[in-house]
């Protein structure tokens, strides 16, 4: 499975959010990798943490930041360790070798540095790097143009990456599967019901988690699709899925309660190159 192109990625390492963005990612042959991220590099496969595309440059808060081809290195000045993030998972060469995580979550020595360090504003606001760069976040006109100014470019990045639900919230959305039946529907843009009122999976931004915490996939222009590339779901018809029957019409709805607690998430795969391939729902670990 190749690495998928990522122009839109929001980096969440401690101590500080910092995110990197990359319109045309190209390899640069003046630039080599920062020595702290040695280990990294041995560690990973080169398609994972990619090639470096600049020189590495000291963050505002002191970190040392590196963009590749497919995500950013960051030396972190709190405590010395490199990670690299492809926007979506962080690995991080910390005291027990290199370890992967979700970007939204800490290991537990991470929780414990963080919490001794102050975090650091953008002078004359209010806000600090996480305000600016967390994915979603509703700026101010004026803090926008703060935060502009202190990241650059790099501010972007929040909105090339999908900061909410990939589907509209207050739109009825049909879920087909290969047959063109409809097997689910999602009405807030984030839980998906079966017709018989089963809650069964959730999606956050472009992925999508069954509710204890398995990984389906991503949703790709319209098509929910799994680690493979291949369709699993096509919403509201969209013309990239696969070739499949014409759509029937939708069945009765029965009631259903709120969506059940979400479990501990699984680390994602990387986002595949689509197929014209189908996978069936219940072989995706949706369970219909």
């Amino acid at each position: 499975m190749s690495v998928a192109w990522l122009g839109r990625m929001a980096l969440a390492v401690a101590p500080i959010l910092w995110v990197a963005a990359l319109q045309e990612p190209t390899a640069s042959a003046a630039c080599v990798l920062v020595p702290q991220a040695a280990g990294l590099e041995r560690g990973l496969e080169r398609r994972t943490i990619g090639a470096c595309t600049s020189a590495p440059a000291t963050a505002p808060n002191g970190d040392v930041v590196q963009p590749t081809t497919t995500g950013l290195i960051v030396v972190r000045v709190l405590d010395g360790h490199a990670a690299f993030t492809d926007g979506v998972r962080t690995w991080v060469d910390g005291p027990s070798g290199i370890q992967r995580r979700m970007n939204g979550d800490r290991f537990d020595w991470e929780t414990a540095s963080r919490a001794m360090a102050p975090a650091a504003r953008i002078a004359g606001t209010g806000l600090s790097l996480d305000d600016c760069t967390e994915p979603g976040a509703r700026l101010l006109p004026g803090e926008r143009e703060s935060c502009a100014e202190l990241l650059g470019e790099a501010i972007d990045a929040t909105e090339r990456r999908a900061s909410g639900p990939v589907l509209a919230t207050g739109k009825h959305h049909v879920l087909s599967d290969w047959r063109g039946v409809p097997v689910a529907y999602v009405d807030d843009g984030v839980n998906a019901f079966a017709y018989d009122g089963t809650a069964l999976f959730y999606v956050d931004r472009d992925l999508v988690f069954t509710y204890p915490g398995d990984f389906i996939g991503w949703v790709i222009d319209g098509v929910i699709r799994g680690g493979e590339g291949d369709a699993i779901l096509v919403i509201d018809g969209s013309p990239s899925a696969p070739t499949h029957p014409p759509a029937s019409a939708e069945p009765p709805r029965a009631p259903h309660g709120a969506p059940p607690k979400r479990g501990q998430r699984e680390i994602p795969s990387l986002q595949p190159p689509i197929t014209t391939a189908w996978s069936r729902p219940d072989h995706a670990g949706i369970p219909l």
